[in-house]
C-alpha cells in the first residue's frame, strides 16, 4: 500500500516536472514564445529605412516588451563621424539634445568591449566616465547596449529602469541582447540608405532619390486619383554669396536654408537638394493652391532670417519658386510635372525673382 502511494506521489512529481509552471517543457514554451515575439518585433523594425520611424520603433519595442521608464538612442553622425548624436528618446521630458564625442571614454569602452551590454552603475564608476555620468543624470540610464556591425560601432541604446522597480533578470538581458543584435542590422541598413540617398551637406534627399521617389508618388497619385504637387526652388543670386564671402559661408547658407525648409513643410512632404542652389519639394495629397501656400510660407520665412554665420553681419536671401500639380495639369508622368515646375521657376527668375509662379499663371 505504501509502495503504491509512493508511486502515485512520484508520478505526480514527474508530471509536475514535465508539465508544471517551473518545468522544462514550460521553459521551452516560454523560450519559443520569446523567439516568436522577437521575430514579430524584427519584422516591425525592418519595415522601414526612414531614420526617425526606425529609431522610434526600436525604442518603443524595448519599452513595450520590457516595461522600461525611458530609453534613448545615439547614432554615429554620417556627416561628422566623430560625433554620436542623440537622435530620439522616449520617457524624457523635455527631450534632451546632446552629442558624445568619439574620443569619450564611454565610446572607447563600447568599441573595445565584447560584452553585449554595460551596466552603468557597476562599470562606469571611474573618474574617466565623470562626463558621461553627469549626462546620464538627464538620460536616467541603467543599461547600455552597443549597436555594432562587423566590429563597427554605429550607435548605442541607453535603457532606463523598469516600471515596476525590479532589476533586469538574466532572461531580460538575453532578450534585449538578442533584440539589439537584430536592431544593429536595421541601423546598419538605415545608415547605408542614408549614405546613398542623402545630400551630405544639407542632409536633404539627393537628386537621385528625388527622381525615384517622384516616380513612385506620381504612380500612386494617378492610381488613386489623388492630388500631387511639386515645387522647385532656386536661391536668388547665390553665386554672389560665394564670391563675396567664400564657399564656406555659402555652405553655411545652404545648411541654414535646408533647416528652414524642414520647419515649413509637413513630415509627409519630401525635401531634396536638386543640385547646387536648387531645391525641390514633393507635396503628396496637395493641389496647386496648397503648393502655392507652402511656397509663400517659405518665401516669407526667408525674409526674417539672417543667413550669415556671424552675428555682426547680415546676409539676406530670397528665392524663386515654380509650382506644378499633377491633377490640375492633367499629366500622367513625372517628366511633365517637373517640366511645368521648371518652366514656372524660370518665369519667376525672369520676372523679378523673389516670387512664386504657378505653371498656369505664365503668360
Amino acid at each position: 500500500m505504501d509502495s503504491k502511494k509512493m508511486s502515485e506521489e512520484e508520478a505526480e512529481a514527474i508530471v509536475e516536472q514535465v508539465y508544471g509552471e517551473g518545468s522544462i517543457l514550460a521553459a521551452y514554451e516560454r523560450k519559443i514564445h520569446q523567439l516568436r515575439n522577437l521575430i514579430e518585433v524584427a519584422k516591425f523594425i525592418n519595415a522601414t529605412l526612414e531614420k526617425e520611424t526606425l529609431l522610434e520603433s526600436i525604442l518603443y519595442s524595448c519599452q513595450g516588451q520590457m516595461g522600461i521608464t525611458c530609453a534613448s538612442i545615439f547614432i554615429n553622425d554620417i556627416i561628422n563621424d566623430s560625433l554620436f548624436v542623440l537622435e530620439t528618446s522616449i520617457g524624457l521630458i523635455p527631450e534632451p539634445k546632446m552629442n558624445i564625442n568619439e574620443d569619450s571614454p564611454v565610446i572607447d569602452l563600447l568599441k573595445k568591449s565584447d560584452a553585449s551590454y554595460i551596466t552603468i552603475r557597476k562599470q562606469l564608476k571611474a573618474k574617466a566616465f565623470k562626463g558621461f555620468l553627469t549626462m546620464n543624470k538627464t538620460l536616467k540610464g541603467e543599461l547600455i547596449f552597443p549597436l555594432k556591425m562587423k566590429n563597427k560601432l554605429n550607435g548605442f541604446l541607453i535603457l532606463g529602469s523598469k516600471l515596476d522597480g525590479s532589476d533586469f533578470t538574466s532572461k531580460d538581458i538575453w532578450y534585449l541582447s538578442t533584440f539589439t543584435e537584430m536592431a544593429s542590422i536595421s541601423v546598419e541598413n538605415m545608415i547605408l540608405f542614408e549614405v546613398v540617398t542623402l545630400d551630405r551637406m544639407t542632409k536633404l534627399y539627393n537628386h537621385y532619390y528625388f527622381q525615384n521617389r517622384l516616380i513612385e508618388e506620381v504612380n500612386r497619385a494617378v492610381r488613386y486619383l489623388h492630388n500631387l504637387s511639386v515645387v522647385l526652388i532656386d536661391l536668388d543670386w547665390f553665386k554672389q554669396v560665394n564670391d563675396t564671402y567664400g564657399h564656406q559661408e555659402g555652405d553655411h547658407v545652404l545648411k541654414l536654408f535646408a533647416a528652414l525648409l524642414r520647419k515649413n513643410v509637413r513630415n509627409t512632404d519630401i525635401l531634396a537638394r536638386y543640385g547646387g542652389e536648387e531645391f525641390a519639394i514633393i507635396l503628396p495629397e496637395s493641389d496647386l493652391i496648397k503648393g502655392k501656400e507652402v511656397s509663400e510660407k517659405i518665401r516669407e520665412a526667408m525674409a526674417k532670417v539672417n543667413f550669415s554665420s556671424q552675428s555682426d553681419r547680415k546676409i539676406k536671401l530670397t528665392a524663386s519658386f515654380g509650382v506644378s500639380s499633377l491633377v490640375k495639369s492633367k499629366t500622367n508622368d513625372e517628366i511633365d510635372l517637373l517640366y511645368l515646375a521648371d518652366k514656372a521657376l524660370y518665369y519667376s527668375k525672369e520676372n523679378g525673382r523673389n516670387r512664386v509662379t504657378l505653371y498656369n499663371e505664365m503668360e
